[in-house]
């Protein structure tokens, strides 16, 4: 069976669509870019997830092939964030963080912060300070070789044998997995100082998710995608203000007109 998700299925899914088509990256993604869909109205612009960036650039270099269709391209920086963009990309919308999620995370930081009680503060702030450690030796390695790949996407904080939920580090097994050399205090530094923008937007939102679902019986417990939309409908509560969201929204209607 063909991958649904292969640039040659979404090239004649573009060939063969009559509205303007904008594509960004995975499902995880596409439950984000859904509000912006929402926004715009559905009947006006397709969304399409790509499965990943790699296959959105690997579209963008096979655009001749669709010379009459409109298509936006969107997707996160990633390690990108820490080197540059290669210039052959400069056509597509990168997100202003890592990732979509580190964007929502920015426009709505008061308000995350808002739902959770001071004890779980502390412990998000703890919990990120754990991960990061491990997260800058994942970017040394990357500026070390470009070419390296993390496979992030393989990881969840939410699994159990990757973070242990008693001391809110991650384990001596993956640690031990992962082949984990103590990070310069350069690297760590200027991660934790701007760890809004820098560290991976879905860490950020599964500790988060796993705070709230550490909930007791009866209180609140918000998932991921509760969370999406209530930063979503914060980052655009006032057109007027210069948030990433309303910056993303703006460019997508530049591009339908």
């Amino acid at each position: 069976m063909s991958n649904p998700l292969s640039p040659d299925i979404l090239v004649e899914t573009i060939k063969r669509s009559n509205l303007p088509t904008v594509l960004v990256e995975g499902t995880d993604d596409f439950d984000i870019y859904r509000y912006f869909e929402n926004k715009i109205g559905i009947r006006k612009v397709d969304f399409i997830p790509c499965g990943g960036r790699n296959t959105i650039l690997e579209i963008y270099k096979r655009k001749s092939e669709f010379p009459s269709k409109k298509v936006m391209y969107i997707a996160d920086k990633d390690m990108w964030i820490f080197s540059s963009i290669p210039p052959e990309y400069m056509e597509i919308i990168f997100t202003n963080g890592y990732s979509i999620e580190n964007d929502l995370f920015v426009d709505a930081e008061s308000l995350l912060s808002n739902l959770l009680d001071a004890n779980e503060n502390i412990r998000l702030n703890t919990l990120i300070s754990n991960v990061l450690n491990w997260f800058a030796f994942e970017v040394d390695k990357f500026l070390n070789n470009q070419e390296y790949d993390a496979n992030f996407s393989e990881i969840t904080l939410l699994n159990t044998s990757i973070l242990d939920r008693n001391s809110n580090d991650l384990t001596v097994e993956f640690i031990a997995d992962k082949n984990f050399i103590e990070p310069t205090e350069d690297i760590k530094n200027k991660l934790s100082k701007n760890y809004k923008v820098n560290f991976r937007g879905k860490f950020i939102f599964q500790l988060l998710e796993l705070i709230f679902q550490s909930r007791t019986r009866g209180a609140i417990k918000y998932h991921r995608k509760q969370l999406f939309n209530l930063c979503f409908v914060e980052g655009i509560r006032d057109e007027a203000k210069n948030t990433n969201i309303n910056r993303l929204l703006n460019e997508i209607k530049r591009f339908l007109n």
